[in-house]
């Protein structure tokens, strides 16, 4: 070890050794103070140092386990290091020994039953112990349990190896399997006092049924797939084997060696118990054997032959009777007869002797109730004068002085009587005084109260309450304010679990619960804050999903807040802004490529994700205006023919003169400018077309006129679209239509039916 370690040294300027707890072959074991929130520490010292390898998955898996909060699974705080020196800093377990094997098997399965709670807490969450042995099972004077080492293990050397897996030891990752082989390891060893062997069958004579030793069979398989899936079947099965009527747990088969406790000392009795402690006598019982005593005592007392007294009655005095005459020490002295008693004076006595033994009867059933009532504790001084009294009047009687012990008996009746008066005044007003303790939070106070109110009525279960809350109420302070602390220094969720803690030890207690509630609060707010600003930062950087889901969670974790779902509102109105934007984008590249069709669409698409805006529906106005005037440009150039017509020709016309007053007309809309105004142009000048025929077809041009028969004609038409129509008889007729387009020269057309029809 670096550091040489010595009580009252400070290591890390924090801890201050107090003394060594244990030492081994690896660790040095130390209970310190933690100088900064002064509260005890648990260290253990690593006597050779760790290498950086071990000391980094050390570190990472008590950090992994930092949140695994649990009250019977000990916390451990962190790894340091001093001086190349390595110690673990954990909670420190107050007079706790590591569990024992040695015992009575229904006491270790409530200490194990524990365990298992822990480890299924454990494994419910994902984590695993690994490396459990008596060693790091930790029971207090109250077989309370704590289980240590979740985290830290990191060796399989010592005589632990035995409750580790196969697994383990063969420095495999650990497993929930791996508990249930060591859990399996623990049980088997509490039935039997024996270590459970690689490839051992139970012996004949064990005293273990056939049910059981299959499940632990299972348990402590080689394959950690063979073995039970959780720790809570295990329970059941135990338990139910544990509370059976024909239960053998604690029987042991003939030649069977199995461990077994050494005898306990037995410290003597207490010669004075509690009301609470106290065996039972019910009052009637004890009044009649007490009288009887008294009855036996008087007889021995009255006829029983007298040798040689010590302090012999010489003479009845009734006034001072308590006081016997002293013996004559001169040797010369004749005794003085003894004077005879007149048989009146005999009755006297007789009665005087029977009313004391009945007020001594009386007396005592008295005490009794006094003592059931508890009044030893809350009216000490009337019990003691009450006990004082009875014995002064044992003491008169046995000197057959009756009358003065009536008188004291008597008296000590009415002390006590006095005090069982008292007794609903007694309790009314220690409920009141323990009541307001425990709202100010006075532990001893508290105690007191409910201390006496428990020896008045110890079966009233408002008492038994206040009384659990008023021993609980010093530790309930202590998590509360250690929670206080650690929630100043702004670890939120370790002051809950302190405050928690304290909630479950006494739910009454108001500055818990409202410690939890305001914690709970806090860290819900700086959750949704969190959450909340995740969503925005998202949100500004167009990551929508993320900024929804964030949202999402800041809603269920404030569910009456308002905030996210402006907030998801807001993703809503960003991502519909963000699609305008395409369009409109679109559109304006719509409307420089003059593609006037696609820009309607784009703006179309805007005005349906936000009805009304102006723009889109100015831009969408222009943008069909100009789609239509382009429509009705193409079709005169696609078919000029169409302008035969003056009328055709005339719209053409205010469509070349509409087109033409359009600023910053772009190409496409020029070029049709250019060609439609040459188009118009050549509407009205002829063009000559020559028809050839057979003499034998009757020609007609519609619209134009009817020829008749010829071999060659010659005609001017304007440019245009010209059907021409051959009819001859027993012929099939012939159509043929025919475009003229001004300026360019027209071929010769033939026009002959030559299909003859039967």
């Amino acid at each position: 070890m670096a550091v040489t370690l010595g009580e009252g040294q400070t290591i890390s300027a924090k801890y201050s050794l107090l003394h060594r707890i244990a030492e081994n072959d690896f660790v040095d074991c130390w209970l310190a103070i933690d100088t900064e929130l002064n509260e005890r520490v648990f260290l253990k010292v690593f006597k050779q140092g760790l290498t950086p390898e071990a000391a980094d998955s050390i570190s990472r898996s008590i950090d992994r386990h930092r949140g695994l909060l649990h009250e019977k699974i000990n916390r451990t705080f962190g790894l340091e290091q001093i001086d190349n020196t390595s110690f673990i800093v954990s909670q420190y377990l107050q007079a706790a020994q590591s569990f024992s094997h040695v015992g009575d098997f229904k006491v270790q399965w409530k200490q194990l039953t524990q365990v298992a709670n822990a480890l299924t807490f454990a494994h419910s969450l994902g984590f695993a112990h690994g490396h459990l042995h008596p060693n790091n099972i930790l029971v207090n004077a109250e077989e309370n349990v704590s289980l240590t080492d979740f985290g830290t293990a990191h060796s399989t050397a010592g005589q632990t190896v035995s409750y580790l897996s196969p697994q383990i030891r063969s420095n495999h990752p650990v497993d929930a399997s791996d508990d249930i082989y060591s859990f399996g390891q623990l049980l088997f060893t509490s039935l039997t006092g024996q270590t459970w062997r690689e490839g051992q069958e139970f012996e004949s004579d064990l005293p273990i049924p056939l049910e059981f030793q299959q499940l632990l069979t299972s348990m402590l398989h080689q394959s950690p797939y063979d073995r039970p899936l959780d720790i809570a079947t295990i329970v059941e099965i135990v338990d139910g084997y544990a509370a059976g009527a024909n239960n053998t747990i604690d029987v042991v088969a003939t030649g069977f060696n199995r461990a077994t406790p050494a005898p306990a000392e037995i410290s003597p009795e207490v010669t004075h118990r509690l009301p609470r402690d106290r065996v039972t006598v019910s009052t009637n019982t004890a009044v009649i054997g007490l009288g009887l005593l008294v009855i036996v005592a008087l007889i021995v007392f009255i006829f029983a032959p007298v040798s040689e007294p010590v302090s012999p009655i010489t003479s009845i005095d009734v006034t001072n009777i308590s006081k016997p005459h002293q013996t004559s020490t001169t040797t010369e002295a004749e005794p003085e007869p003894e004077p005879v008693l007149a048989p009146l004076e005999v009755a006297r006595l007789k009665k005087l002797q029977q009313e004391g033994s009945e007020t001594a009867t009386e007396l005592l059933r008295l005490q009794i109730n006094v003592e059931d009532a508890g009044g030893q504790i809350w009216a000490s001084n009337e019990y003691k004068q009450a006990v004082s009294l009875g014995l002064a009047g044992d003491d008169a009687f046995r000197y057959e002085d009756f009358q003065l012990a009536l008188d004291k008996y008597s008296e000590g009746i009415s002390v006590l009587n006095a005090v069982l008066d008292n007794v609903d005044a007694v309790f009314s007003e220690n409920l009141e005084t323990g009541n307001r303790a425990l709202e100010d939070g006075n532990a001893d106070r508290a105690l007191d109260a409910f201390t006496i109110l428990s020896a008045i009525r110890r079966s009233d279960p408002q008492v038994a309450a206040g009384l659990e809350r008023a021993v609980n109420l010093k530790e309930v302070l202590g998590l509360v304010r250690d929670g206080e602390v650690i929630e100043r220094n702004g670890d939120l969720k370790e002051a809950l679990a302190y405050f928690q803690q304290a909630v479950r030890i006494d739910k009454l207690w108001h500055p818990a619960t409202e410690a939890v509630t305001r914690v709970k609060r806090t860290i819900a707010n700086n959750a949704f804050n969190d959450q909340m600003s995740i969503a925005y930062d998202a949100l500004g950087d167009k990551d929508y999903e993320q900024a929804r889901l964030a949202f999402d969670r800041a809603q269920r974790i404030l569910p009456n807040s308002s905030a996210p779902e402006g907030g998801l509102q807001e993703i809503v109105i960003s991502e519909t802004q963000d699609k305008i934007t395409v369009h409109k984008n679109l559109a304006v590249q719509n409307i420089q490529g003059e593609a006037w069709q696609e820009a309607i669409s784009q703006y179309e698409d805007i005005l349906s994700l936000s009805p009304g805006t102006i723009y889109a529906v100015e831009a969408l106005k222009l943008a069909r205006s100009r789609a239509a005037l382009e429509q009705e440009l193409q079709r005169y150039i696609e078919k000029p023919g169409l302008m035969i017509t003056d009328d055709e020709l005339d719209r053409a016309t205010a469509g070349l003169l509409k087109a033409a007053r359009i600023k910053d007309s772009g190409p496409k809309l020029q070029r049709q400018l250019n060609r439609l105004s040459h188009l118009i142009s050549l509407a009205r000048i002829p063009i000559d077309i020559e028809l050839k025929s057979d003499n034998k077809t009757d020609v007609t041009v519609f619209k134009i006129g009817s020829f008749g028969k010829f071999d060659s004609k010659h005609l001017e038409l304007y440019p245009g679209t010209y059907t021409i129509v051959g009819k001859r008889r027993k012929y099939r007729d012939i159509h043929q239509e025919i475009t003229l387009l001004g300026g360019q020269p027209a071929p010769a057309i033939l026009i002959s039916c030559v299909e003859k029809v039967n």
